[in-house]
């Protein structure tokens, strides 16, 4: 999906059609721990031994009816008031550019 770097839209802290200059969201993650309890259930079960794996193993990786595209979040910062606003309906896209 391509879109343009600024476009017009309704500003709701204006209240009015303005030029917005768009950017993209990056999701905040967490830095996975290696001691939370989930990681040291599933080594433990790993450990025990005799059998195969505790785990179903899944073709090529990926989980079926897994999405193939993620959802984009973008940021709209109004050219007049500088307030700054997100889509309340992100779109699924595999590619995403501002041009």
């Amino acid at each position: 999906m391509k879109l343009p770097k600024e476009m017009k839209r309704h500003c709701p802290f204006c209240n009015s059609h303005q030029l917005h200059t768009l950017k993209q969201v990056k999701p905040k993650g967490r830095s996975k721990s290696s001691f939370n309890q989930a990681d040291r259930y599933r080594q433990e079960k790993l450990n025990k031994g005799y059998g195969g794996s505790p785990y179903v193993i899944i073709a090529n990786g990926k989980k079926y009816g897994a999405k193939s595209s993620k959802k984009i979040m973008i940021k709209y910062t109004c050219g007049i008031c500088k307030k700054a606003h997100q889509s309340k309906n992100p779109q699924r896209s595999k590619k995403f550019e501002l041009i």
